[in-house]
C-alpha cells in the first residue's frame, strides 16, 4: 500500500456549546475550516431534543462537520481528535455513511489525541479567533443527511 499522507481534524468549541460558532479544521500541507453557526446549533439541539436524541445531536453534527472537510480535501486517511470520548464508532459510522451519500469512499478513519501543539488543533483556533471559514454548514444540510441515514 502506498505511503498515504494523514490528514488531522480538530475542532474549537464543542457542539454542545450552542452560544457561540463551532469550526473544525483538517490539515496536512494545508488546510480547510468549516463553521456551524450558534444559530444553527440552537435549530439542531431542539430538533433532536424533540426526538429524544440529545446525544446524537453533538455526535452527527460533529460528523457532518468531519465528513465536510474530508470530502472537501479529498482526503484518504485521518486522524480526528478525540473530542467525544465514547462515541467514536458512531461518529466513524456516520462520517463514512455521510460520504457515501456524497460518492466518496475509502478513507480510512482513527481517532486519537492530537493535543494543544498539533497544527491542526493552531488552525482551527486561529479560525474560531478571526471568525473565518472557507465551508460552513447549516442546520437544513444536517437534518437532510440525517433524514437520509436514517431511512436507509
Amino acid at each position: 500500500m502506498p505511503f498515504l499522507m494523514k490528514f488531522k481534524i480538530d475542532q474549537s468549541i464543542k457542539i454542545e456549546n450552542t452560544n457561540k460558532t463551532t469550526y473544525v479544521a483538517i490539515t496536512n500541507s494545508g488546510r480547510v475550516v468549516v463553521s456551524i453557526s450558534s444559530k444553527d446549533k440552537k435549530l439542531l439541539k431542539l430538533f433532536f431534543r424533540k426526538l429524544n436524541r440529545p446525544t446524537i445531536f453533538k455526535v452527527f453534527t460533529f460528523s457532518v462537520l468531519c465528513a465536510k472537510v474530508i470530502a472537501h480535501t479529498k482526503a484518504k486517511s485521518v486522524v480526528i481528535d478525540n473530542e467525544y470520548l465514547g462515541h467514536e464508532i458512531n461518529i466513524k459510522s456516520f462520517v463514512v455513511q455521510i460520504l457515501s451519500i456524497w460518492n466518496y469512499n475509502d478513507t480510512h478513519i482513527s481517532f486519537r489525541n492530537l493535543g494543544k501543539s498539533s497544527r491542526a488543533h493552531e488552525v482551527v483556533y486561529k479560525a474560531y479567533k478571526k471568525g473565518k471559514s472557507e465551508l460552513k454548514v447549516r442546520a437544513k444540510e444536517v437534518l437532510v443527511l440525517y433524514n437520509l441515514i436514517n431511512k436507509a
